[in-house]
């Protein structure tokens, strides 16, 4: 049984990096890009995030496998930020979203999404844009420790 609840999410200035690839990329590219910020000295204000633009789950699946997934990355910095070299400053927008918790494998994480996306459905619940996975922990730096992802779908 899944765990949803509706959460208000907060903005953020974030850096972030987007790239094309397969979903097995989303924690090396987190690495990188918390790297970015501590070489170059960047506050950060919070836990990098993956924005997961294919929120059609079969549209998804294809992307993943065509190495076209659309991967991008943020992290919520403090204060104004130089982006350079493939990392780029923005804000990231708050509003409603529903939200669960995962701790497991991220090769696992499908059978999570289909289950919250059936929860939104059956509560009346629309995603209304890119789907945020907040990495609590750092398992780039310890590839054997799973990961705990903080899901969050915007939601009407």
């Amino acid at each position: 049984m899944i765990k949803v609840e509706m959460v208000e999410g907060v903005a953020h200035r974030v850096i972030g990096m987007r790239r094309q690839g397969r979903y097995e990329q989303v924690i090396p590219l987190l690495g990188e890009l918390v790297a970015f910020a501590e070489e170059h000295g960047i506050e950060r204000a919070g836990p990098p995030a993956y924005i997961r633009h294919e929120t059609d789950l079969e549209a998804a699946k294809e992307a993943h496998h065509a190495g076209a997934a659309d991967l991008e990355v943020v992290l919520p910095v403090e204060g104004t930020v130089d982006a350079k070299g493939g990392v780029a400053a923005y804000d990231l927008a708050g509003g409603p979203m529903a939200r669960i918790i995962y701790m497991g494998p991220y090769e696992e994480l499908e059978e999570e999404y289909r289950d919250f996306f059936a929860w939104l459905d059956r509560h009346g619940k629309r995603v209304a844009g890119p789907v945020r996975e907040v990495f609590v922990n750092e398992p780039w730096k310890n590839p054997e420790q799973e990961p705990v992802v903080w899901i969050y779908a915007p939601v009407e």
